[in-house]
């Protein structure tokens, strides 16, 4: 995880005794109105009218964790594009793995480490909070993909793509950290909107995604790997 600048949800959960747990432990967490309001400003929204997530943590064996979480919301945003403010409710579910770093040192914990993506335990505590703000922010990811700005700047990003003669052999794939279970909806977006694509890998974990391809020996060496960093709603390439 990211590291934690303020705490707009300042929600925790102390490890210290649930190793024994036996039972998944419940939890809501309700954001207030001072809370709501300052995720607004971190996430460039208009207002956020109610936000709440409801999680479940199982410690799976010790040292290990896993968090469950369904975020509710009713939002606003600003679209520039339209000049008008635009109603959303965002329904998202999650999941996390967490471990104690102790529990990983065992070389069958390593083997694990590698085969799952475990965010490192610092002090005992799980900031649930930040996990529920960052996940709430995955989830706009998704909302943000189907609002009309975002429909102009991708047929606009579609436009340009096409315009650097990207060849019919060429394979365009995109990584995104959003649900598979999103997949439809998504993939008719950008179909809706012309954007081509050959294959798009969902539920990548957020990290940086490298691509890695060889150089062609013929013709003085031909590039194959071309990769596109952009801002977030930001299509200029």
């Amino acid at each position: 995880m990211s590291e934690i600048i303020k705490e707009e949800l300042p929600h925790k959960f102390d490890v210290t005794y649930s190793s024994q747990l036996s039972e998944e432990v419940k939890i809501v967490i309700k954001a207030n109105s001072k809370e709501r309001s300052e995720l607004a400003i971190r996430f460039n929204l208009q207002s956020i009218n109610t936000l709440v997530a409801t999680l479940s943590i199982i410690n799976t064996k010790p040292g290990f964790f896993h968090v469950k979480g369904i975020i509710d919301s009713d939002l606003k945003i600003l679209d520039s594009e339209v000049n008008d403010l635009i109603e959303f409710t965002l329904n998202d579910h999650f999941d996390e793995l967490f471990a104690l770093p102790e529990a990983l040192e065992s070389e069958d914990e390593k083997e694990l480490k590698n085969q799952f993506d475990y965010e490192l335990i610092e002090n005992n505590i799980v900031p649930l909070g930040e996990v529920v703000a960052q996940n709430f922010s995955l989830a706009l990811e998704y909302l943000f993909l189907n609002s009309p700005s975002s429909t102009t700047q991708n047929i606009v990003f579609s436009d340009e793509l096409n315009e650097k003669n990207i060849e019919d052999t060429d394979y365009i794939l995109i990584i995104t950290a959003r649900n598979s279970e999103f997949k439809g909806i998504a993939e008719k977006c950008l179909l809706d909107n012309n954007i081509r694509y050959d294959r798009i890998i969902y539920d990548t974990p957020r990290g940086e995604r490298i691509l890695i391809n060889d150089r062609k020996p013929w013709d003085g060496g031909i590039d194959t790997a071309y990769s596109f960093n952009i801002d977030r709603n930001n299509f200029d390439l």
